[in-house]
């Protein structure tokens, strides 16, 4: 899997994860941890094995904790697609992402 761009706060039990030999690069993403600090691991509570993980200049914030797992093993986009518009992990990222994705309170953003 190929995520980028994404903001993720105060997940339950980590923000994304690699299990079953999964192969996930994690770029350019947010990272707010709330109670939780595992944000990015190598395998879920579900299944023991673990994936493959590599975090591109994604943004660590409360303490999150990204584990990369043998990066050098996680796939090159540039082999699947010609270009993908990735924008830097920063304030204008996190409140672009706020404003216009996802769900709140049960309706879609507006």
């Amino acid at each position: 899997m190929h995520a980028y761009n994404n903001y993720y706060e105060a997940w339950g039990s980590y923000g994304a994860a690699a299990s079953m030999l999964g192969e996930l690069l994690s770029q350019a993403n947010i990272y707010d941890a709330g109670w939780d600090k595992d944000a990015v691991v190598t395998h879920s509570g579900q299944d023991p094995a673990e994936g493959y993980t590599r975090s591109v200049g994604d943004l660590a914030l409360g303490g999150a904790r990204i584990i990369e797992r043998e990066p050098s093993r996680v796939f090159d986009p540039a082999h699947y697609y010609t270009s993908a518009r990735v924008a830097p992990a920063d304030d204008t990222l996190k409140e672009q992402v706020r404003r216009e994705a996802g769900w709140r309170d049960g309706a879609p953003a507006p």
